[in-house]
């Protein structure tokens, strides 16, 4: 296994691994919705805002993850860890924890400050993420599962620091609020999944449909 900092010529690659992997977790649709995102993401790789790295076995892509730079009022960098996929026959091995530290070693050479993700702690607590209070700071969206905001400081050296003002997933233009409203969906997915693993009767349609639309989870 390798990994490598991918660009826009590895699309179509990126976006059939995130929809392969999302639909044999989550469904059709949510596999679809998350491929979707990952194509929108990938289309727009400019190894400055968006960041995407991948590990392969062989030639084949087995994971992939994107870090997408936030931008505050202060003269600080800042990415978030999203989305994240390693392909089903791989999932269970450390090919997850080792790109991610692969992507956060290349933070680190680029002089980021913090690493921010929204996800299941139990997992992104081993490559170093902690809670992280939005009072610090503060979600580009509304958060369904608010204990899945994590954060490390420190990736270049400093300590997390309080943000102020309002901040956006990427500069205008370039497809910015497409790619914010699939974000968006991709953490209601992520919400999802993630109360199926602490509650197993949610895991039937059943049980979880009717909890999620009444928390307005799907529209």
């Amino acid at each position: 296994m390798h990994f490598e900092i991918l660009d826009k010529s590895k699309q179509g690659e990126i976006t059939d691994l995130f929809t392969s992997v999302f639909t044999s977790s989550e469904g059709e649709a949510e596999g679809k919705l998350i491929g979707n995102l990952a194509s929108a993401l990938s289309s727009n790789i400019d190894n400055q805002d968006i960041l995407c790295f991948g590990a392969y076995e062989k030639s084949s892509l087995i994971g992939s993850i994107f870090f997408t730079r936030l931008r505050f009022n202060q003269a600080i960098r800042v990415y978030m860890l999203a989305p994240v996929a390693v392909s089903t026959d791989h999932q269970g091995k450390g090919v997850g924890q080792a790109l991610i530290n692969f992507g956060l070693a290349d933070l680190k050479d680029r002089a980021v400050d913090v690493a921010i993700t929204y996800g299941d702690p139990s997992f992104y607590s081993r490559v170093g993420f902690e809670p992280l209070s939005e009072n610090v700071i503060k979600a580009p969206l509304k958060l369904s599962m608010p204990a899945g905001w994590l954060g490390q400081s420190g990736v270049s050296g400093n300590s997390m620091i309080l943000f102020t003002g309002n901040n956006s997933c990427l500069s205008t233009g370039s497809g910015k609020e497409r790619v914010e409203g699939l974000l968006f969906d991709y953490q209601a997915v992520l919400g999802k999944s993630f109360l199926r693993q602490r509650y197993p009767f949610l895991r039937s349609e059943a049980g979880c449909l009717p909890l999620l639309r009444n928390a307005g989870w799907f529209h």
